[in-house]
């Protein structure tokens, strides 16, 4: 049921982060995506019923429906166009690597510490997102003042 009210609320959420990155940029809704999901991972262990787990979960969905679109406009956006596809593909191969490795390895955390301290470790790690998103957003230049045709990739 959890996972029902997570894949619902994404799927919701899709929509409005995909609005949000075009009228406000790919960054802020990823940004803020990534701190709706950091603290999601956080709350999931507390949750005392299933009603606070289930809407920790729609939470969560909140935050992966605003992070998938923008992340991928982002990676379109700043390719190269002659690159534009090998650099989606890479998203999406660092997506799935990231999936693979970061489950059993939250698995693994969790056996040895308790299931809390594995997804709250994981709530760290979305830490880390945080921190590459926000570089993104500071160093793009449509956050600097320069205004960047979305025809072509923005300077570096």
């Amino acid at each position: 049921m959890s996972f029902f009210a997570f894949a619902v609320a994404s799927l919701v959420f899709h929509y409005v982060g995909g609005v949000l990155a075009d009228r406000h940029g790919s960054s802020v809704p990823a940004l803020a995506g990534l701190v709706v999901i950091g603290a999601a991972m956080a709350l999931i262990p507390v949750s005392a019923d299933l009603v606070a787990l289930l809407l920790t979960m729609l939470l969560f969905g909140l935050g992966h429906g605003l992070v998938f679109p923008s992340s991928s406009a982002l990676v379109t956006r700043r390719a190269d166009p002659d690159q534009v596809g090998a650099m989606t593909g890479l998203f999406y191969a660092v997506l799935v690597l990231g999936v693979a490795i970061g489950a059993p390895l939250t698995a693994a955390f969790a056996a040895r510490f308790g299931n809390a301290a594995g997804l709250q470790a994981s709530a760290v790690a979305v830490v880390l997102g945080i921190a590459f998103a926000a570089r993104a957003y500071l160093a793009s230049p449509e956050n600097r003042g320069v205004v960047a045709s979305q025809d072509r990739p923005a300077e570096p």
